[in-house]
């Protein structure tokens, strides 16, 4: 048999449970990031640094009315007046907000749908390839040569006895 402070206790867990439900997913998502800060409390909106959950959600850019939640959460917390809220209550009160809460897709690509990612050529910052190819866009020279005209990738062409020391004028 169940006793009446269990069925009490069952009636304002699903009453929190439906106030919940009925706030929508910006609200809720607020809610849980403003849960971790600071002490929480029933019963009032604010008290010195402890923060009723519908004022925490605020403050992390919810704008709903929270009425209906604020009667379930200080029913649900029990006992009268201004209380900090256990964190028993809190962690089931979390548990609320996350269930059925969507889970927000990861960024693909670079967000246009073609999934090449940010540079479209498959190269990375400053033409660094970041696909394992070089940042050619697949082709090679179409002149024959290599895109160092005929000299050693990263030289000018010139010989190490015809580069100046540094600080020394260069011939004209």
């Amino acid at each position: 048999m169940v006793g009446a402070a269990e069925v009490l206790q069952r009636r304002r867990e699903r009453t929190l449970q439906d106030a919940v439900d009925r706030l929508p997913h910006e609200s809720r998502r607020a809610m849980l990031e403003g849960l971790g800060e600071g002490p929480i409390i029933a019963g009032a909106y604010k008290v010195g640094p402890a923060k009723c959950p519908g004022l925490a959600a605020y403050r992390h850019g919810a704008r709903t009315g929270y009425t209906e939640f604020a009667k379930a959460w200080d029913r649900y917390v029990r006992g009268r007046g201004v209380r900090r809220a256990r964190q028993d209550d809190i962690a089931t009160l979390v548990a609320m907000l996350r269930a059925d809460l969507p889970v927000e897709p990861q960024p693909v690509g670079n967000r246009n749908g073609n999934g090449a990612g940010p540079y479209t050529n498959g190269s990375g910052p400053g033409g660094v390839a970041t696909n394992g190819h070089a940042a050619t866009n697949g082709h090679a020279p179409t002149n024959g040569h290599a895109a160092t005209n005929g000299h050693a990738a990263g030289t000018n062409g010139s010989s190490a006895a015809e580069t100046p020391a540094p600080g020394e004028p260069t011939a004209p």
